[in-house]
C-alpha cells in the first residue's frame, strides 16, 4: 500500500478554522462578562443613590423627632408659667379679670387655644426651615459620589375628620394633625433617586389637665365706700364672739366679720382665741356696751395701759360713758366710738411706729388732763348725729389749754367741723402742730368754709392741712373704709405633661 504524505496546507486551515472558533467563542463570553459587569455596576449605583435617599430620610426624620420635643418642652413649660400667672392673679385679687369661676375658665380656654396655635406655629416653623434647605446636598461619607438633599418639603393642616383646613367649605378648622411631605434626592455617580417620606404629627386635644385641677382658696377683703351710719350703727351683732370664732374656723362666716362681747367675755380672751386659731384680730370686729368691763376689767385704775390690740376693731356703744383713768401706749388698736371717749386723765404715746397703723374714730372726746398728741394714729372726730337739718355742738377736749396738740409721723387728724363746738375748734386751730409729715384733714358741708390755724409759725403750720369736698373721700383719705371678707374657691387647671406623637411612611 502507499502513503501520500503530501497535504496541500489543509492542515494549516483547519488549524486557523480552530483558532477562529475559540476566538469567536471566547469574544462572545468576554463580551457578556462585560456586559453583566456594567449592568451590575448601574444596579449598585442606583442602590447607592436610593440608600443616599434613605439616609437623608433617616437623617432628617431623627432631627424633625427631636425638635418635635423640643417644641413640646417648650409649649408645656409657657403653658405652666400661663396658668401659674392666672393662679397668682385670682389669689392676689388685683384683677377684677379673674376673680370668679367663670372668668378663670375662660381665661383657661384662652391660654390652651394660644399654646396650640403656639404648637401648631413652631412646627410649620421647622418645615420652613426644610423648605430653606431645598437644593442643599449633604455628603454623609466623605467620597463625594453619593450626596442627598432636599427636593421640596410641604405641610398640611388637618381636622378630625382629615379635610384640609385650608380648604374652602371646611367648618371644623380645629387642626388636629399636620402632615409633611418631604420629597428626598439620593445621588450616586450622577445617578439620581426620589424618595418621598410622609411625617405625621398628631396635634394634641389640649394642653391642659382639667380632670385633675388645682383647688385654689383665698379670702378677699372688699373694702367700700363708708358713711355716717356705716360707722355708728345703732344695732349690736346678735352673734357671740365664740359663735363667730366657730363659724370662721368652719369657714362658713360671710359678710362683716363682727361679733358682740357679752357678759362675762372679754376682749383680751377674744384675741388670744384668734390668734391660738392662726387668725388675724385685724380682721374682726368686736362689740362692747361695757367697755371697762369688757376689754380693761381687773385692770387697776380701770386703765388700759399697755394693752395689746393686735390691730382688732372695737366699736364701743353709745350711751357707754364709763370713763377709763388712763389710755396710755396704746398700739394696734381700732376704735369706733359710739359717742364721747371720755379719758379721766391722760392719754399718753398713742400709736407706735413700729407697728400697724391704728385709727380711732369717735363722735366727742373729753380728755380731763393731757393728750399731747400722737404718731402712726388716725384720729377722726365726726360729731354726733345731725337732727331735722340741725347741726350738733360736739365736745373735742384735748385737756391742758396749755399744751400743744402735736400730729406727729403718719399720722391724720380728721375733723368734721360743721359738728364740732366752734368754741372747741378755736382751740385746735391755736394748738394743733405737726412734725414729719402729719396732717389735719376736715370736712364741711359749706364749699366755703375754711378750717385756717392761728396762733405761733400759723403759715407754716397750715401747710399741714387739708380740705376734703367729699364726705366719702374725706373718710377714705382718713383711713375709714367699709371692710368685709369673701371666701372664695375655684379651680385652676394645671398642665398636662404630654410626650409628641409623631409616625412617618415612605414610599419608593
Amino acid at each position: 500500500m502507499k502513503f501520500f504524505k503530501n497535504q496541500n496546507g489543509y492542515a494549516l486551515l483547519v488549524v486557523l478554522l480552530m483558532v477562529v472558533l475559540f476566538l469567536g467563542i471566547s469574544a462572545t463570553f468576554m463580551a457578556g462578562s462585560l456586559s453583566n459587569a456594567k449592568q451590575e455596576k448601574t444596579i449598585d449605583t442606583s442602590n447607592q443613590a436610593v440608600a443616599s435617599a434613605e439616609m437623608g430620610v433617616r437623617y432628617f426624620s431623627t432631627d424633625f423627632q427631636r425638635d418635635l420635643r423640643m417644641i413640646t418642652k417648650e409649649v408645656t413649660g409657657k403653658t405652666r408659667d400661663k396658668l401659674l400667672e392666672l393662679r397668682n392673679c385670682f389669689q392676689s385679687k388685683t384683677d377684677t379679670t379673674c376673680d370668679e369661676q367663670l372668668e378663670i375658665t375662660n381665661k383657661e380656654k384662652a391660654i390652651d387655644n394660644e399654646m396650640l396655635n403656639l404648637y401648631v406655629t413652631l412646627i410649620l416653623n421647622k418645615v420652613d426651615e426644610l423648605v430653606d434647605m431645598q437644593g442643599d446636598e449633604f455628603l454623609p461619607f466623605s467620597a463625594d459620589q453619593i450626596k442627598y438633599s432636599i427636593k421640596s418639603a410641604t405641610a398640611t393642616k388637618l381636622n378630625q375628620l382629615g379635610e384640609d383646613v385650608s380648604a374652602v367649605g371646611v367648618t371644623d378648622t380645629k387642626i388636629r394633625e399636620i402632615k409633611v411631605l418631604l420629597e428626598m434626592e439620593g445621588s450616586s455617580d450622577g445617578v439620581i433617586k426620589t424618595l418621598e417620606a410622609i411625617f405625621s404629627i398628631e396635634v394634641p386635644e389640649t394642653f391642659l389637665n382639667p380632670s385633675d385641677p388645682l383647688t385654689i382658696y383665698t379670702e378677699t377683703l372688699i373694702q367700700d365706700g363708708i358713711t355716717y351710719s356705716d360707722i355708728f350703727s345703732s344695732e349690736m351683732p346678735a352673734k357671740t364672739c365664740a359663735q363667730l370664732l366657730a363659724e370662721v374656723d368652719a369657714g362658713t362666716a360671710t359678710g362683716i366679720i363682727e361679733c358682740t362681747l357679752g357678759s362675762g367675755e372679754n376682749l383680751k380672751d377674744f384675741i388670744n382665741d384668734i390668734l391660738a386659731e392662726g387668725l388675724d384680730p385685724a380682721d374682726f370686729r368686736v362689740h362692747t356696751d361695757n367697755f371697762l368691763s369688757n376689754v380693761c376689767p381687773g385692770i387697776p385704775g380701770n386703765s388700759c395701759n399697755g394693752f395689746e390690740f393686735h390691730g382688732i376693731s372695737v366699736v364701743i356703744a353709745e350711751g357707754d360713758i364709763d370713763a377709763s383713768n388712763n389710755m396710755n401706749n396704746l398700739e394696734g388698736v381700732n376704735f369706733i366710738i359710739n359717742g364721747m371717749w371720755s379719758v379721766d386723765n391722760n392719754i399718753q404715746n398713742l400709736g407706735d411706729l413700729t407697728g400697724d397703723k391704728q385709727t380711732i374714730v369717735l363722735k366727742e372726746l373729753d380728755v380731763r388732763i393731757n393728750f399731747k398728741g400722737m404718731v402712726n394714729t388716725n384720729l377722726i372726730a365726726l360729731g354726733g348725729e345731725e337732727v331735722n337739718g340741725v347741726m350738733p355742738q360736739s365736745t373735742l377736749d384735748f385737756g391742758n389749754v396749755n399744751q400743744n396738740f402735736n400730729v406727729g409721723e403718719s399720722a391724720r387728724f380728721c375733723i368734721d367741723i360743721d359738728k364740732i363746738d366752734p368754741t372747741d375748734l378755736a382751740d385746735i386751730k391755736n394748738r394743733t402742730t405737726f412734725s414729719d409729715g402729719g396732717l389735719l384733714i376736715y370736712f364741711s358741708r359749706n364749699t366755703n368754709a375754711e378750717f385756717v390755724l392761728t396762733g405761733n409759725n400759723a403759715v407754716e403750720r397750715n401747710k399741714s392741712v387739708v380740705k376734703e369736698l367729699d364726705y366719702t373721700t374725706f373718710l377714705s383719705a382718713c383711713g375709714l373704709t367699709l371692710k368685709y371678707t369673701i371666701s372664695d374657691l375655684t379651680d385652676v387647671s394645671v398642665v398636662d405633661n404630654l410626650d409628641p406623637i409623631f409616625d412617618m411612611d415612605v414610599e419608593y
